[in-house]
């Protein structure tokens, strides 16, 4: 038993392309998890929210870009929890404690920005499965654990989740042609 779990965690991982799922391995992986209401670490996976869209966020404190979008992920989170959950996800590469992370989401270090999403840290692998060269930077997963679409912040609005939402309870192969033509 001990040489197939080493087997599995020493595969390489690679990038999904855009219909495939993610792996049960990874959707099951706990993964660390802080959020702005505490500076205890928490853990989380992804199979927690499976039956729903998920959205990652990748994103680091040094990016004011990506903090300045917190709070219409926020707005957007509390709008569609049902149906959405958007998760923040700092990768190993950034650099970031979560020390600092905290003082971010927690709005010490400004307190006009605060964030209850959950945050990912010290990620390895999911920005191994969704690479990318700028932040933030954003994955759509479906309800079943498909790659949708990546996307910038124009695209993460009310108006493309609905769209994807109808498109999906009237047919799931539509919300493939929908975020096509949509170039999500």
């Amino acid at each position: 038993m001990l040489c197939l779990n080493f087997e599995a965690n020493s595969q390489e991982i690679k990038p999904l392309k855009l219909g495939q799922k993610i792996p049960m391995a990874i959707l099951q992986q706990t993964m660390p998890q802080l959020t702005g209401n505490s500076l205890k670490p928490d853990s989380l996976t992804l199979a927690t929210y499976k039956g729903k869209f998920i959205i990652l966020d990748f994103w680091a404190t040094w990016c004011s870009s990506c903090i300045y979008q917190f709070a219409k992920l926020e707005n957007l989170q509390q709008r569609y929890q049902d149906q959405i959950k958007i998760l923040l996800i700092n990768a190993v590469y950034t650099k970031d404690t979560p020390q600092r992370m905290y003082g971010i989401l927690s709005g010490e270090k400004a307190p006009f920005i605060k964030s209850s999403l959950p945050s990912v840290y010290n990620d390895t692998v999911l920005s191994k499965l969704f690479p990318h060269a700028y932040l933030p930077h954003y994955v759509w997963l479906g309800p079943k654990g498909e790659f949708l679409a990546l996307t910038n912040t124009d695209m993460l609005n009310e108006q493309t989740i609905k769209s994807v939402l109808e498109a999906y309870k009237q047919d799931e192969t539509a919300t493939a042609k929908l975020l096509k033509q949509n170039k999500l």
